[in-house]
């Protein structure tokens, strides 16, 4: 059943012959798994995920080596991937864990027990391979880039066969039901009889008469998969559980450390450091650290990007072992960057209080000011103070303070009668410019009259 729908959905979702050869897919896998008890399922997955990670080593140093050699950065090759190499061959190589399992498949009478005979006699000193002391539940050890795991060969023959009923297939193959009947169709092709035996791998089917393990069939796929891998542009997501609980805002620091290192996170950080991880382009380089230096090191007007890039660094005397100078960007080991991040936060400290200083200083006078102005202000007002409690007992001064304010209102009645004779001169030409409008008004009516009887004359005659 599982295969008939892996077959319809690639069948629906897959390419056609037509559409060319660009994709974009996606790869979700499950991680690599350590339990207490470790069987032929884990060993296929931490298998798969050592390939991938083998993958992911050599990805990352490519796009590095790629970055390299655009900006002319000499550099000597260093396959990462051969650091998880030998995992691998213990699991795929002939006389491997794969290997010998479908050796003892085929030879008759041949048990789990003799199958972990076999392995402990052809890999017992494999750097990788790990005989337990006392083989009460796992029978040997495997050390994967994650860790040491386990495993317990425990029904690995029966797995690796996969066997099918025949009365099963009999049956489920003549079903009333033709959905059935289809998906059963091929179900012999699984049997485990060599002589009639058939399978399909990916569509392709093999030739009748061979043989198929399910190890052998996983170890064919896995490397047609990691083919398409290497020949695509892969970019890899890591998902980190923070925590069991589900909780928001709850990180287990030993819990995400460990997936770090178990999905290769840490490992490529390691591949990271063997390089120039932290670079910069010449622009940006200047901007953020050219006030480390003196003004006189960096001349003014125009200079090229890279001459001012080697001023700053021979000024701030970085050793030359610790980075590379490229066609538009400066390359750093690792901690370079830190140090100059301190240097800067040292220097920014400065600035700050030299500034908060001048700030201060400012505040600082013109409080004083203020406090002068406040004292002088105080000062008069104890002077007039001390004043007025000398003059209010003074006889004249009592009388003084007595008739300031008739005289204040003399020189409003005052100024209210020269106010009232302006008014009254006003309107006395007011009166006259009125009496001179009205006759030249009388005169204008009478030559006005005058000259019609003129023209009236004139009109007779």
């Amino acid at each position: 059943m599982f295969r008939w729908l892996v077959t319809r959905i690639n069948r629906s979702l897959g390419r056609s012959a037509s559409s060319g050869t660009t994709f974009i897919g996606i790869l979700d896998i499950a991680g690599f798994e350590i339990f207490d008890l470790n069987t032929f399922e884990q060993l296929c997955i931490n298998y798969t995920n050592e390939k991938l990670q083998q993958l992911f080593n050599n990805t990352m140093f490519i796009l590095e080596q790629e970055t390299y050699r655009k900006e002319g950065i000499e550099w000597s090759f260093i396959d990462f991937g051969l650091d998880l190499q030998p995992t691998i061959d213990l699991i795929e190589k002939p006389l491997g864990v794969l290997s010998l399992l479908d050796e003892q498949c085929i030879f008759p009478k041949s048990t789990d027990k003799s199958y972990v005979e076999k392995l402990i006699a052809n890999q017992s000193k494999h750097p990788k391979f790990i005989v337990p002391e006392f083989r009460t539940k796992s029978d040997f050890a495997i050390v994967h880039y994650a860790g040491r795991v386990d495993y317990s060969a425990d029904q690995w023959l029966m797995k690796n066969m996969d066997p099918l009923n025949d009365s099963v297939v009999f049956l489920l193959q003549n079903s009333v039901d033709q959905l059935v009947a289809e998906m059963w169709k091929n179900a012999e092709f699984a049997s485990l009889s060599i002589a009639d035996q058939t399978d399909y791998v990916f569509g392709a089917r093999t030739k009748r008469g061979m043989f198929r393990t399910v190890g052998q069939t996983y170890k064919e796929q896995l490397s047609r998969l990691m083919k398409t891998l290497q020949n695509t542009s892969p970019h890899f997501v890591r998902c980190i559980i923070p925590n069991h609980e589900k909780k928001a805002g709850v990180i287990n620091g030993p819990l995400v450390l460990e997936q770090l290192r178990c999905n290769g996170v840490l490992e490529g950080i390691r591949i990271c450091r063997q390089g120039y991880p932290n670079r910069a382009p010449f622009h940006d380089f200047r901007k953020r650290y050219e006030l480390l230096v003196d003004r006189g090191t960096i001349p003014p007007g125009f200079l090229d990007g890279k001459e001012t890039v080697k001023r700053i660094l021979a000024a701030l005397e970085v050793d030359a072992s610790l980075f590379r100078i490229g066609q538009s960007k400066v390359f750093f080991r690792s901690g370079v960057i830190a140090a100059l991040e301190e240097m800067r936060d040292k220097e920014l400290q400065h600035f700050v209080i030299q500034f908060q200083t001048y700030c201060r200083g400012y505040l600082a006078r013109r409080a004083f000011k203020k406090l002068l102005q406040q004292v002088s202000a105080i000062r008069i007002i104890q002077r007039n103070g001390l004043a007025w409690s000398r003059l209010k007992d003074w006889n004249w001064w009592r009388l003084f303070a007595k008739v300031k304010p008739l005289l204040e209102v003399t020189a409003s009645e005052q100024a209210i009668a020269a106010k009232e004779s302006e008014l009254k001169s006003l309107r006395d030409t007011l009166l006259q410019k009125e009496y001179t409008l009205s006759d030249y008004t009388t005169r204008i009516e009478q030559v006005s009259f005058l000259v019609c009887c003129f023209r009236h004359f004139n009109m007779l005659n």
